[in-house]
């Protein structure tokens, strides 16, 4: 059986190379954050 794993916040914000409080910011107002950042975030 394959072994699920847990991906958090932490995870996808450090793949996205932007730290967890820009990304949580990206999901509640997607405008408020830089348009570079935000093509980081949704590459």
């Amino acid at each position: 059986m394959a072994e699920k794993t847990h991906r958090t916040m932490d995870d996808f914000a450090q793949a996205c190379g932007v730290s967890r409080p820009t990304l949580s910011k990206y999901f509640d107002d997607p405008a408020s954050v830089k348009p570079a950042t935000r093509a980081r975030i949704e590459a």
